[in-house]
């Protein structure tokens, strides 16, 4: 089996390159596979107390990617495994179409067997509400419902019309068995009642196939922008919704953390502890060093996170109660996550109905992928991809400036009850 690594920024695998999204290499398509399939022992744990109650968050590392037949994954930290399975030559005049174990050659499985170029993965894919996806069912489609075909293996043939204008209607499929002598129209894939059935929990990427699904399937694109809908939630690291004590272990002290947390025999560790605080960090609390020991053990042994779980409006007041207000935030707060001015607001900007402008020169932000939906974002089932893997889910820290306004309330009040709009001049 060949292998080859790819790489993929650890943004993209929290927004739109996470587990169970079809990603495009440079040869072939796949899913990213889900946590349970990742080597989380090489992953660098994120030492972050998070006001949604989060246990446990991991920094993303890059794709590793190899390829290899179904139903072995590929090595690698982030294995990616083939997806559609089915594929087509590239050659025009070949045009052979099927699952890519049938058609690849023995030299090269990127490599179409036929004519030896290369192969491209087949545009329809189905996909329902509960985060299911599948290939089409192509040898129904072609056979009208069944799978019967003179041919213990079928052969076929995604043939392009002279028009080439890229839609559906232009192309047709044909097998060698004949059963439609002018092929089959693409166009009738919208139609075909196999294809409006999900039928089971198909999950290929964590090869998760057991059990029936009821709910009715879509036909779509390959690459369109229902297939993968990421759950990220953010919240922004504001100074007072942590002690001084919890910013320092998650900022200055996160890889000593690590190390720290393997170590069983607690006479050690406490040792260790003593020996890693330097005069200059215990001057910094203003506290006895013994003191400082004692909170750094209190918070090893508390690994169930932190114990203050908000819902959304909570966290979103409480970041708009800093930020617009940020001489709240005391001196005794370690630096480097959060500096901010109030900036003076002119007459006009006040008429205009501009209440503060607070310059942010220092700003994190912290976002975690929880899961992802698919075909409906609104009446979908959320998969959860951290569910089976102890609560664990990647996460990155976004570091930037910027600007934060509030409007005047009682003028926002007196617009939102306008019965018309017009333009003030």
């Amino acid at each position: 089996m060949s292998k080859k690594i790819h790489s993929i920024r650890k943004s993209q695998l929290i927004f739109n390159s996470g587990p169970g999204a079809i990603v495009d290499l440079s040869d072939f398509s796949g899913i990213v596979t889900g946590l349970e399939c990742w080597d989380l022992d090489k992953v660098e744990r994120m030492e972050r107390r998070t006001r949604r109650g989060f246990t446990y968050l991991f920094k993303p590392p890059t794709i590793r990617s190899g390829y290899g037949g179904i139903p072995n994954y590929p090595h690698g930290v982030v294995p990616i495994k083939r997806f559609p399975t089915w594929v087509q030559c590239s050659n025009p005049e070949c045009n052979i179409f099927g699952q890519f174990w049938h058609v690849k050659s023995q030299r090269n499985e990127f490599k179409c067997q036929r004519c030896d170029n290369k192969l491209v993965p087949a545009r329809l894919i189905r996909i329902c509400k509960h985060g299911h996806i599948s290939d089409f069912p192509w040898h129904q489609f072609y056979h009208d419902g069944g799978d019967i075909c003179s041919f213990v293996e079928p052969k076929y043939r995604l043939v392009v019309s002279e028009q080439q204008s890229g839609s559906l209607n232009d192309l047709r499929l044909f097998c060698e068995c004949n059963r439609h002598p002018e092929g089959k129209n693409l166009v009738e894939v919208y139609s075909f009642p196999a294809g409006k059935v999900c039928g089971r929990r198909n999950q290929p990427w964590i090869d998760d196939g057991d059990g029936p699904c009821t709910v009715p399937a879509i036909v779509v694109l390959r690459g369109a922008s229902n297939v993968y809908f990421p759950m990220v939630l953010s919240e922004l690291t504001i100074p007072s919704s942590e002690s001084k004590y919890d910013k320092f272990f998650a900022q200055e002290f996160s890889r000593e953390i690590h190390t720290l947390r393997g170590l069983t025999n607690l006479k050690i560790r406490h040792e260790v502890i003593h020996d890693l605080l330097k005069p200059e960090i215990v001057t910094q609390f203003g506290i006895e060093k013994e003191q400082l020991v004692l909170k750094i053990e209190e918070y090893l042994n508390d690994d169930s996170g932190s114990s203050i779980f908000k819902d959304e409006e909570s966290i979103r007041r409480e970041e708009f109660d800093v930020l617009s207000n940020p001489t709240i935030v005391t001196e005794d707060i370690v630096p480097k996550l959060f500096s901010a001015n109030v900036v003076e607001v002119d007459s006009i900007l006040q008429r205009a109905g501009i209440d503060k402008i607070v310059a942010i020169s220092r700003l994190q932000e912290i976002r975690v992928l929880r899961g992802f939906l698919r075909a409906d974002p609104k009446d979908g089932k959320m998969v959860d991809i951290g569910e089976s893997v102890g609560g664990r889910y990647p996460a990155v820290e976004v570091n930037g400036e910027g600007l934060f306004i509030s409007f005047n309330e009682s003028q926002l009040n007196k617009w939102e009850k306008k019965t018309e709009c017009h333009r003030e001049m």
